[in-house]
């Protein structure tokens, strides 16, 4: 649970909007959803992101309504960023599962080999750090940084 103040036209508007309910016998108000991915899309912080994230994978937003709540914040633009950053990324990896469990078992040992020599060809070329050689020194092409 997180409690928020309304700072601004904005916040104020998203608590004007809030959703009464009772949580553990003591009645409240909750904001919906997209005004709460709107807040978080404002303020830019990390943990507000991986906020904003579970609500997209939950399905917990209605993406019209909030289209609606970021165009009239002035937000728009942000949430293109934020799109680009974070969602494509979360629908190529779903994609990637999708394709990678529809594979036989057959195929899937082939995927884990090639992984397997792609790995053990770096380690060979010396791009990955060298087992005890003591602190962040890597080591590229054979030359010590």
């Amino acid at each position: 649970m997180q409690f928020l103040v309304p700072s601004n036209e904005h916040n104020r508007e998203a608590v004007a909007g809030s959703v009464p309910t009772t949580v553990e016998g003591v009645r409240t108000w909750v904001m919906l959803a997209e005004h709460l991915v709107a807040i978080a899309l404002s303020t830019g912080r990390s943990n507000d992101h991986i906020r904003t994230l579970q609500f997209i994978e939950h399905n917990a937003v209605d993406r019209a309504m909030l289209q609606s709540i970021l165009e009239h914040r002035g937000l728009a633009l942000k949430w293109k960023q934020f799109e680009h950053d974070y969602l494509e990324a979360l629908t190529s990896k779903k994609k990637m599962r999708k394709r990678l469990a529809a594979l036989s078992f057959s195929e899937k040992i082939k995927v884990l080999e090639k992984l397997r020599d792609r790995s053990l060809s770096l380690a060979a070329g010396g791009l990955r750090r060298r087992a005890g050689s003591g602190g962040s020194k890597k080591v590229i092409e054979g030359n010590a940084e």
